[in-house]
């Protein structure tokens, strides 16, 4: 985030609690939470993203991994594996057959962590500043 100072905004709970509470009242929202000793460690907040036909694309509904998070004492554990393969489990169950997901350009953390996990990327998405 500090990366991007111009797009994000400092953390605040309250404001990060009421858009939860808002997401995950939508149907086509749903989270996974990583526990461990009862104590929940990271999740991922998952969307179903349905893309009409169109004269060039067809029809498609994808689950689209719209963040995940790992709290630091947790990483490099396991954890975030582990959460990609119920992430993986849960478009089966739903008969999803892709899942999609975007990171930031210079998180080179994530771009590694997502490629290892088996992504692959397909489409690059730039700006210019005018």
């Amino acid at each position: 985030f500090q990366n991007y100072p111009q797009i994000f905004k400092p953390y605040n709970r309250e404001s990060a609690e009421f858009f939860f509470m808002e997401i995950l009242n939508k149907s086509e929202n749903t989270a996974l939470v990583a526990n461990v000793n009862n104590k929940a460690v990271g999740y991922v907040l998952l969307m179903f993203i349905k893309y009409p036909e169109n004269p060039f694309q067809n029809e498609r509904t994808v689950l689209q991994l719209d963040q995940i998070t790992v709290s630091e004492n947790e990483r490099n554990l396991g954890v975030g594996k582990k959460l990609i393969n119920a992430t993986i489990n849960y478009a089966k169950s739903v008969n999803i057959s892709q899942i999609e997901l975007n990171h930031w350009a210079k998180n080179n953390e994530a771009g590694i962590f997502f490629k290892k996990n088996g992504f692959e990327y397909y489409n690059n998405k730039m700006f210019l500043k005018v």
